[in-house]
């Protein structure tokens, strides 16, 4: 497993610490109020601290694998939110942690001054709302230069979207059971494979290689009413959904940075 990024681990140690402290704290008032009156409220501060600073510093060595699950949740998240860049669901991850932290650190200060439950769900559930979303923002954009540099980023594709003209050559079939990952085709593409078999015989082989791949693969149609054109259309729900274009053997597409194209003829 790819080790997580120093940054990362950085900003989930500070927040597991955190959240020692206030654990740890916690964990001590609850064992005070089962033995009141066993020590006197010098000694009780004392405790509370020492206490509060071991659950800090167990918690802070959890950093790495913590930092691993947080970048595997944002991963999960990726793939139903694919046009949401990897730092923005993880800085979504850390800050709805730093959410909950913000409202068990308010609900245990309004309980000093009420022990009234409506006023500590208030405060709590408003402490939680705001502390997530100033976390999400503060880490996201924190995490972002991490992110941002072309040097370090790698894409991780999705699926693949058929062109047109993948479907004229047998090759598409074959390749379609072996790769990974989700099968797109526009409609506009299977519209025009259809409309042009009933006159053109390479039409009708290729919407034969279309049957016979739909039997072996998971086929996903996508209808588009953008207004552009089928190659337009192509190019940018690969770029939207992080999918590579594969496309028959004439050089229909350009690769750039954001768009990998994967030609039949060199498969």
């Amino acid at each position: 497993m790819k080790e997580p990024d120093k940054r990362i681990v950085f900003a989930v140690r500070l927040i597991l610490i955190a959240w020692g402290l206030i654990i740890g704290w916690a964990f001590a008032r609850f064992v005070f109020k089962l033995y009141p009156d066993y020590l006197s409220a010098g000694y009780e501060l004392i405790v509370q601290v020492v206490n509060s600073v071991v659950f800090a510093v167990i918690l802070a060595t959890l950093a790495r694998p913590v930092a691993a699950f947080a970048l595997f949740i944002g991963r999960v998240l990726r793939k139903t939110f694919l046009e949401k860049p990897l730092y923005v669901t993880v800085g979504a991850v850390l800050g709805v942690a730093i959410g909950f932290m913000a409202g068990v650190l308010a609900n245990a200060i309004v309980e000093i001054f009420t022990s009234l439950f409506a006023a500590r769900f208030i405060v709590a559930f408003a402490a939680a709302v705001l502390g997530a979303y100033t976390g999400y923002l503060g880490c996201r954009r924190w995490l972002s230069s991490t992110f941002s540099d072309d040097e370090n980023v790698v894409i991780e594709y999705s699926g693949y979207i058929l062109t047109y003209s993948a479907f004229f050559s047998d090759k598409v079939v074959y390749v379609a059971q072996l790769i990974n990952g989700k099968i797109y085709v526009l409609g506009k593409t299977l519209r025009r494979l259809i409309e042009l078999a009933d006159t053109d015989s390479a039409a009708k082989k290729a919407l034969e290689n279309y049957l016979k791949l739909s039997e072996y693969s998971a086929v996903k149609i996508v209808n588009t009413d953008s207004g552009r054109s089928e190659n337009e259309d192509i190019v940018a729900l690969a770029e939207s959904k992080l999918l590579k274009i594969i496309a028959g053997e004439t050089d229909e597409f350009k690769e750039t940075d954001s768009v990998k194209v994967l030609s039949l003829a060199d498969l």
